[in-house]
């Protein structure tokens, strides 16, 4: 592999050189990444989940509740015991903790708008899937999208909503069209029954309402 570009030692390259571990975020994406070291030896990655922090992405009274039954301890890792310590939570604990889930989510759903121009609200008895990720091929995010009619009648049947939320890469003309079209076969498929909210950036669609 060149080492050198426009005169320049390129910086990825000696952060392959440099470290100790080369890891992917998934068992497909180590699989499929394509990187060659100086000796245009194919580098070998391994697949490890990607781990998230606590304070930023958990809402801080389920965070609280973890750390008074002792699920994870002062670093925010999980204990020895979590398993059983989350066993432990009652039936009106987790009640009320989806409760107040699902408030903050509308919460700051209301600063989103649907593509034609409507605020988003989730029901609170509603059942909610989401897809929070990269619109990244190695995600197959149009996965759930390659049976419309199957998911279609799980979301009506289920009262359940579906949030798609995440940009494509810079650059990336294929995904970019392949959200197109799922947007598309959304549009296709609405009916005045069952809801699919697809986020991407500040557009949501809703499946099944107009």
């Amino acid at each position: 592999m060149e080492q050198f570009r426009n005169d320049r030692l390129r910086p990825n390259l000696l952060a392959i050189e440099l470290t100790e571990a080369k890891n992917g975020v998934s068992k497909l994406h180590a699989r499929v990444a394509n990187f060659r070291d100086r000796n245009n030896d194919k580098v070998k990655f391994q697949a490890i989940t990607n781990g998230i922090d606590l304070e930023t992405w958990v809402l801080p009274e389920t965070l609280q509740t973890y750390r008074n039954h002792g699920i994870i301890d002062k670093f925010g890792l999980p204990t020895n015991d979590f398993s059983e310590k989350l066993n432990s939570l009652s039936s009106a604990d987790l009640r009320y903790l989806k409760k107040l889930g699902r408030k903050e989510l509308n919460r700051v759903l209301l600063n989103r708008q649907d593509q034609y121009g409507k605020s988003i609200q989730i029901p609170e008895n509603a059942i909610l899937f989401d897809f929070k990720r990269r619109f990244a091929n190695y995600k197959r995010p149009y996965m759930p999208f390659e049976n419309p009619d199957s998911l279609r009648q799980i979301l009506i049947s289920h009262n359940a909503h579906y949030i798609l939320t995440g940009k494509v890469h810079q650059g990336d003309v294929t995904m970019y069209q392949k959200l197109l079209e799922v947007l598309k076969l959304i549009d296709q498929r609405s009916s005045p029954q069952g809801s699919v909210f697809i986020t991407y950036k500040i557009m949501t669609k809703s499946w099944g309402e107009r």
